[in-house]
């Protein structure tokens, strides 16, 4: 009962993020603001060693440092006292071999880094579990597959190709039912995109050079199936269905994650909920003009990806190529150095996404106010509901 609870929440926070955006800071859908200025939040890679770390391992850090990944990594020496906050992380861990990496999300928010410090330092606020993305020996074939995999490649691709929004589909391992969600993902999907169109403002942000030009201006889709015995997309899937408590649980339904920006996605809908209505709220919400410019303000979380989207983006960098092919450190270091939902379309012409309608201060202060108490609400009804 908690769990749809909360899912209720998400939903209706969608949707007044959705009447919030009725009082746009810019011309520009949320899904392209996101891509141009949302740098996704870092991971944290806490290694445990022991001693002066060997040769292999420093010319597999140095290998990290030259990537676009958004992992941070702290050094921790077990044989010496352990800092404060990391205890119940390395608590928590049994190491087969050392140096063993711990990799945990970002904090929910900015505003949560500022009162409690570097992630590591969460220990008494954040469960181990809970925050922990994916641990284990630190290779170079493991620390190849958390910041890589085929999925967030054709992710980034897809992105930077001027996919508004990549729907990652979690099989259930089901194929009726995984190839009917597939199905209705798919052609809702192109219902929308045949019948939308952004409005002539937004394009002439592309002409104005206010927005970079280096990525088309679209509304399209793609959708991603992912099985959950795909070895290559063990740490990817553990990142999607360790983001939210119980979301693993729910191993006989597939779970779409909608994924847009650099690598954000919105909190993901399970089973039954890849309906129509709960879809045209997240595009609407995408497809929005972007009222509210701080990301950790909007819904959703940040994959760990390894793209550098803003050289992509501004066409001023090269993007990184494809991570090498591991099979030693020794091998690596070589290569080193070497608003409203969208309308349902008609076979007639595609409907100009509307423009937002600019209320009064007073009206936008009313609906902050209404947002905030239906969240509000939503965690007292959660807290009821474990009790």
């Amino acid at each position: 009962m908690g769990y749809k609870v909360k899912q209720a929440v998400v939903a209706i926070t969608i949707a007044l993020f959705g009447v919030m955006r009725t009082t746009p800071a810019c011309e520009i859908p949320v899904f392209r603001y996101a891509l141009e200025c949302w740098q996704p939040s870092a991971y944290e890679g806490v290694v445990f060693h022991k001693g002066p770390l060997d040769e292999d391992t420093k010319r597999l850090l140095t290998w990290l440092n030259t990537r676009a990944a958004n992992l941070n990594l702290r050094l921790v020496n077990a044989e010496e006292s352990i800092p404060t906050g990391v205890e119940k992380i390395w608590a928590a861990q049994h190491p087969r071999e050392l140096p063993w990496l711990v990799v945990r999300y970002p904090y929910p928010s900015s505003q949560d880094a500022q009162r409690h410090g570097p992630v590591t330092d969460m220990g008494d606020t954040w469960t181990v579990a809970s925050s922990t993305v994916w641990e284990g020996p630190l290779t170079s074939n493991h620390l190849h597959r958390v910041i890589h995999s085929p999925a967030r490649e054709r992710i980034s691709r897809d992105i930077l190709s001027g996919i508004s929004c990549v729907w990652v589909l979690v099989e259930s391992g089901k194929p009726e039912v995984d190839a009917a969600k597939r199905d209705f993902l798919e052609g809702h999907l192109k219902t929308i995109k045949e019948g939308v169109r952004l409005p002539e403002v937004s394009h002439a942000w592309v002409a104005e050079e206010r927005m970079a030009g280096a990525v088309p201006l679209k509304v399209d889709f793609s959708v991603i199936s992912l099985s959950r015995q795909d070895s290559a997309e063990e740490v990817f899937l553990h990142l999607l269905l360790r983001s939210q408590p119980g979301l693993a649980q729910h191993a006989e339904v597939p779970v779409a994650f909608p994924v847009f920006g650099q690598g954000r996605a919105i909190w993901p809908l399970v089973g039954d909920q890849i309906n129509t209505g709960m879809v045209d709220n997240a595009i609407a919400f995408l497809l929005g003009f972007c009222s509210c410019e701080i990301k950790e303000l909007n819904p959703g979380f940040d994959l760990l990806m390894d793209v550098d989207w803003y050289g992509s983006v501004t066409n001023r960098l090269t993007a990184p190529a494809a991570p090498p092919e591991l099979v030693s450190v020794a091998s690596v270091a070589e290569q080193v150095d070497a608003p409203a939902a969208p309308a349902p379309a008609s076979e007639s012409a595609p409907v100009e996404a509307s423009r937002a309608a600019r209320f009064p201060r007073g009206v936008t202060t009313t609906l902050i106010v209404l947002a905030l108490a239906v969240l509000a609400g939503g965690l007292w009804i959660m807290r009821r509901g474990e009790q």
